[in-house]
């Protein structure tokens, strides 16, 4: 039963990005929660508070207001206590000049009860890592900016 719950909240959180609502995907963490993304650019590294994790999702919106994500496959392993979510998917959004990207990745959660203890996600950031230059190149500076870290 807990998977089935968990399979359906990991929806209702991707739909929820998909409207532009990062509230139900930053109330999952808490203090000490492990956030990482893969790579060295804007979105990069490893947020650990939550001030950080909600900056973070706030950097995401702002770079890429119409990001949506396409799920492909949510599975769940382990005990409530204890469990593993991988969501696989398709993101697609647009540079400020209207050309349109989609990039494949994963998210892997590891929860316990409803508490994301950690995430980790991971794209192809060689395409992630043109766009942000492409954004960065139409005036968006943020899309050069230091990752945020703790």
């Amino acid at each position: 039963m807990y998977r089935i719950i968990l399979t359906r909240k990991l929806r209702q959180v991707f739909e929820s990005i998909n409207a532009g609502d990062y509230g139900p995907a930053q109330a999952a963490f808490r203090q000490g929660s492990a956030h990482w993304f893969s790579g060295t650019h804007a979105l990069g590294g490893e947020r650990s508070t939550l001030e950080d994790i909600a900056k973070w999702y706030e950097r995401l919106g702002r770079l890429f207001p119409d990001l949506t994500f396409e799920i492909k496959n949510i599975g769940v392993s382990g005990w409530p206590w204890n469990a593993i979510a991988t969501v696989e998917w398709v993101g697609h959004l647009s540079d400020r000049n209207g050309t349109q990207y989609s990039n494949i990745g994963v998210h892997i959660l590891k929860f316990s009860g409803n508490v994301a203890k950690s995430l980790h996600i991971y794209c192809d950031t060689k395409l992630l890592e043109e766009v942000l230059g492409a954004l960065h190149e139409q005036g968006v500076e943020e899309a050069s900016a230091q990752p945020i870290s703790t």
